[in-house]
């Protein structure tokens, strides 16, 4: 889910305005009542996790509260992984981060453009993006990448990226945000790929 998916306490599907009633924990995103059918019907979707959203305020690690948002891994997190798996990671509580996605979405920073992948290959991808409409840069963007339950992050100053030591054959989500001088974040671009078999 992009953390910029939250409207006065609810979280919003990723696909449409609508309110989100399941996140697919696979993916790594939410969906409303239609927009989620997909995972029941489509057979590549169908062995994904889905989880009901109000399952979705405690830690699935320490079953706590989740009062803070890592920035880094763009994951809200609970006290406990705040101290332990969070440590130099870019922490804020999740009342902040929410105020500060409803400031993005209603004039904050533009996202970038869609992500295209110009190399695939068993053990790497290149991923490449545009700047943000109307914007000038130059431009810092966060980019992560989910395989499963695996989340990495890393800001970069480019609009391109080579992320290497994947896993031949697997499917990895990638997510990419513009980030202003001020630490506020765009809403996400996102885009998935394949790795090559060997």
């Amino acid at each position: 889910m992009c953390p910029c998916r939250v409207s006065a306490g609810r979280v919003l599907c990723d696909v449409c305005p609508n309110p989100a009633v399941k996140t697919c924990v696979t993916c790594g995103d939410s969906y409303c009542r239609t927009c989620i059918r997909p995972h029941y019907s489509d057979p590549d979707l169908e062995r994904h996790q889905l989880q009901d959203l109000q399952d979705q305020s405690l830690c699935q690690q320490h079953q706590r509260q989740l009062e803070f948002y890592c920035r880094t891994d763009q994951s809200p997190i609970c006290s406990r992984c705040f101290l332990k798996d969070h440590k130099g990671h870019d922490i804020v509580e999740q009342d902040a981060h929410e105020t500060q996605c409803k400031v993005t979405k209603t004039g904050g920073v533009p996202p970038p453009g869609q992500i295209q992948f110009p190399s695939v290959q068993p053990d790497s991808v290149t991923l490449r993006w545009s700047p943000p409409e109307g914007a000038p840069g130059p431009h810092r963007y966060r980019v992560t990448r989910r395989r499963g339950q695996e989340q990495r992050s890393i800001v970069v100053t480019g609009l391109q990226m080579e992320v290497t030591g994947l896993l031949p054959g697997e499917k990895y989500h990638f997510t990419v945000a513009t980030l202003s001088e001020d630490g506020r974040q765009s809403p996400c671009v996102e885009g998935s790929v394949h790795t090559g078999e060997d």
